[in-house]
């Protein structure tokens, strides 16, 4: 199997739905539900945006968690012995610098930006999650 095979399960739970107080998020650059041929930025569950921006300020070179399972993030096989993950390890990274995900198992990438209303105009990080995504830079 090829790309990101796990999807992101929408929650009953309140931990899914937190209000934080951080002013920014984080999106992925991933398939449009109704145009499979195109791709468009997609908001991380919010929890999951609060992981990713939690570890990013604390100045961590990335982020390694499995969707929809909090229990394991961090944890990881030291060598990956097949392309099917086992439980109880993250199967994904993402590295805060180059602003790309990585698919351990599947050998998956895509670009990733943080958004926010405070967030820096300008931010190289972020135009190259652009570059990278194929979204056109202003002049």
């Amino acid at each position: 199997q090829t790309g990101f095979v796990e999807k992101y399960i929408k929650s009953k739970n309140q931990l899914d739905r937190p209000d934080f107080d951080y002013d920014y998020s984080w999106e992925y650059h991933g398939i449009d539900e109704s145009d499979p041929t195109k791709r468009v930025w997609k908001k991380y569950p919010p929890l999951l945006s609060h992981h990713i921006e939690s570890l990013c300020r604390r100045g961590a070179p990335r982020y390694m968690y499995r969707p929809n399972n909090h229990d394991v993030e961090g944890e990881y096989e030291y060598a990956p012995y097949s392309s099917q993950a086992p439980p109880g390890v993250s199967t994904r990274y993402v590295y805060f610098r180059c602003r790309m995900e990585f698919d351990i198992y599947t050998g998956a990438a895509r670009a990733v930006r943080r958004i926010g209303e405070d967030a820096p105009v300008g931010d190289p990080w972020d135009a190259m999650a652009d570059y990278l995504a194929g979204v056109e830079q202003p002049p």
